[in-house]
């Protein structure tokens, strides 16, 4: 029996829908929708707020976003401002912008250019490069990277977004095997190879292999486990 083609969703210009199950959902413009959404492919080139959560297989949100719920998708790429007031989680996720996750983020791998403001972070990898103060409660990791962002190629409208002085993290926790980390201000360290970069302050680091410190950065105390 051949299955069922689920209809798919277009906004074009400013308009709303209930949401439900579709096949492809493309929002061109200013978009509602007034409910969760399940889809195939969700595409954003504009505004859009989401009363409850998304779920896809492919998510590209490109603009202005505030989705209520949770975001479950394989595949995430993120081009400008993205809420969330629920959960993030996925497989493979990009993002070049500001997000912010009240819940946890949860990925295979996580890549992230901008500013992040996110409860937890767990994910295989965790490649960050930081504009403006950024905050995240916890990082749990295989292989974790934070370096300071470069300014080209950074989108036009997060530099002129007001910037508090500095471009920093700011986390409790980073816990992972291979660890280095840039400009970060954390309680604790932990890991098997733990590198200490440029512009950290760090209170405690406990380490199992392999430490090593920039001399522009502060460690309160290390311990090898």
């Amino acid at each position: 029996m051949e299955a069922i083609r689920k209809p798919d969703l277009k906004i074009v210009g400013i308009g709303s829908t209930q949401g439900g199950e579709v096949g492809m959902a493309k929002i061109e413009g200013i978009g509602r929708v007034k409910g969760s959404i399940r889809c195939t492919d969700f595409v954003l080139d504009g505004i859009a707020t989401i009363h409850g959560s998304l779920e896809s297989v492919k998510a590209r949100l490109y603009g202005t976003s505030h989705i209520e719920g949770n975001v479950l998708a394989k595949q995430l790429e993120l081009n400008g401002k993205v809420t969330v007031d629920g959960d993030l989680i996925g497989d493979f996720m990009e993002i070049n912008g500001m997000l912010t996750v009240k819940g946890k983020c949860e990925m295979e791998t996580f890549r992230g250019s901008g500013r992040l403001h996110v409860g937890l972070l767990n994910a295989g990898t965790v490649e960050l490069k930081i504009h403006g103060n950024c905050s995240i409660g916890e990082i749990g990791g295989e292989r974790i990277i934070i370096r300071k962002g470069s300014s080209k190629g950074l989108l036009k409208w997060l530099k002129t977004l007001p910037v508090p002085f500095g471009d920093k993290l700011s986390v409790h926790t980073i816990e992972g095997d291979d660890i280095h980390v840039e400009f970060t201000k954390a309680k604790v360290v932990r890991g098997n190879n733990v590198t200490i970069g440029a512009g950290c302050e760090i209170e405690l680091v406990e380490y199992k292999e392999k430490f090593v410190q920039d001399k522009n950065a502060h460690v309160g105390s290390k311990v090898k486990q």
